[in-house]
């Protein structure tokens, strides 16, 4: 992936997520959502809001089947390089919202949304949507920062 792909493409502005991306602040992060989900090679993953899919791709790595899903095409161009550049065969990507997933219900062992769910319109229809994906016995995880509007 090209520097600055990330900031130019989906976000419009300039910003140096390369360092952030290489950093070890990040991969932590990316290991400790694969450990609290307890990801293993027989569930089928979900990542919303993947924007360029790191959380995917590393979910891909320990499990049958990952997916991620963005509700903005330019974010799913540039996962599908973070795909290939990773060589994850087993990961899918498609362009979806958040509280329409185009699967059926019970589908997911374990989901994960990172930093995304600030930007969604209506979290209680998401929620909703996540519950009807996710197995009986499933994992959601969300990962987020939100502060209270006269923070």
């Amino acid at each position: 992936m090209a520097e600055s792909d990330y900031s130019r493409n989906a976000r419009g502005s300039q910003y140096d997520f390369d360092k952030y991306i290489n950093s070890q602040m990040h991969q932590e992060g990316l290991q400790q959502a694969i450990g609290l989900l307890q990801i293993d090679k027989n569930d089928v993953c979900l990542e919303v809001g993947c924007g360029p899919g790191f959380l995917a791709a590393a979910m891909a790595e320990h499990c049958w089947i990952s997916v991620g899903i963005d509700s903005r095409k330019k974010f799913i161009e540039i996962a599908r390089k973070v795909r290939d550049a990773k060589l994850a065969a087993n990961l899918i990507l498609a362009e979806a919202e958040p509280d329409e997933i185009p699967y059926p219900p019970e589908h997911f062992t374990k989901i994960a949304t990172r930093m995304s769910m600030h930007h969604w319109r209506n979290p209680e229809r998401v929620l909703r949507e996540l519950r009807r994906v996710v197995a009986r016995h499933g994992k959601l995880l969300i990962i987020d920062h939100i502060a209270p509007a006269n923070y």
